[in-house]
């Protein structure tokens, strides 16, 4: 039952009805927060070693971000964080 709720959410539509969308959903939410803060902490950590002048592309592949809505999301926790 949870692996079918968990291949079949939508992350586009927010907040889901179901007790079991809503933990998946907000699991999605904070798995996506800590790998946003890992992105940035290694950036911030290796700042003086790799430097860049142009904008570094992040690559978003796998099963887990396979739901429609995956990536906005992911954008959406990105855009709140300050990169180095």
């Amino acid at each position: 039952m949870v692996t079918k709720a968990k291949e079949s959410i939508d992350l586009s539509k927010g907040l889901p009805d179901t007790n079991l969308e809503k933990a998946i959903y907000i699991n999605y939410q904070i798995m996506i927060k800590n790998v946003v803060k890992a992105i940035v902490d290694g950036f911030k950590q290796n700042e003086s070693k790799a430097k860049s002048t142009k904008p570094m592309p992040i690559v978003i592949a796998g099963g887990t971000s396979m739901p429609p809505g995956f990536v906005e999301l992911f954008k959406k926790c990105l855009e709140t964080q300050k990169m180095p």
